[in-house]
């Protein structure tokens, strides 16, 4: 196991700005010998440092794989509330069967309806998103809606979600679920991303602003093209902040590297 002052003389060759989230995350989060994952993030990260001293060109994806298994590790070690795990659990029973139809989601009520075809039409061809992944997406995202009455169902939160439960595949679908769960709750209270999926969405519409703010000051001509051609940020930003980037991740390796950066770096991944 990597000391902690090995680690530290181990991150002195890298870039600051490769080492800072791997630091926050092992100070903020004891690393735990669980299920090997220990092991092979050790290997990884002798893997990641050679490649890197030797200018190895496949570095980047090594480091990808190494903000992989230190997401896995933070949602593990998130803990459940009682209240949410029994909802959890509850919602599950309701669906030990499978997803239900289109049709019976319309006379459910609520946000089911919402839910399931959003859950039908969440396409993750490149990362092999299976039924099972879906199943597990539709009880995560129906737990969620009722814990969480101020927001219900956002469209978008399905990529969210859906990426999440991609990071613990490893894992029994239950405890996937679980994990998916907590870190999203995670995400909306530390992030303070809960004003973007309420029904006014003030938080979405202030990021929105700060990055046209962002754009006239540092990309004049990009704002100015723009403004000529009609276009808002909103057509365009809105989607990715809504789905924190996951909309187009093609692999769980660079969803990872996202979800580890809004860890680390809470909304100023946005900008």
């Amino acid at each position: 196991m990597l000391e902690d002052g090995v680690l530290s003389q181990v991150l002195k060759y890298l870039p600051i700005s490769y080492t800072l989230p791997f630091q926050s995350m092992l100070r903020t989060r004891p690393l735990r010998r669980k299920e090997g994952l220990m092991t092979l993030f050790e290997s990884e990260f002798l893997a990641y440092l050679g490649a890197y001293r030797c200018n190895d060109p496949n570095s980047g994806g090594k480091r990808s794989k190494l903000c992989r298994l230190i997401t896995r590790h933070y949602m593990s070690t998130l803990e459940v509330r009682p209240g949410e795990d029994e909802v959890l659990m509850r919602v599950a029973f309701q669906l030990r069967d499978g997803r239900i139809s289109l049709k019976k989601a319309q006379h459910e009520g609520g946000f089911a309806f919402e839910i399931e075809k959003d859950v039908e039409r969440t396409f993750f061809e490149k990362l092999n998103f299976t039924e099972q992944h879906r199943h597990g997406l539709s009880v995560v995202l129906r737990a969620m809606a009722l814990l969480e009455k101020d927001i219900g169902y956002v469209q978008g939160l399905n990529f969210v979600v859906g990426n999440l439960l991609l990071q613990m595949e490893h894992r029994k679908p239950i405890e996937a679920q679980r994990a998916a769960l907590v870190a999203f709750f995670n995400f909306i209270r530390t992030l303070d991303l809960k004003e973007f999926y309420t029904e006014q969405m003030v938080g979405l519409k202030e990021a929105l602003f700060k990055l046209e703010c962002i754009l006239y000051n540092e990309l004049p001509e990009v704002f100015l093209f723009l403004m000529e051609q009609n276009i808002s940020v909103e057509y365009f930003a809105s989607q990715w902040f809504l789905t924190l980037f996951q909309y187009d991740i093609e692999d769980v390796e660079q969803s990872a590297v996202i979800m580890l950066m809004a860890m680390v770096f809470g909304q100023k991944i946005f900008y």
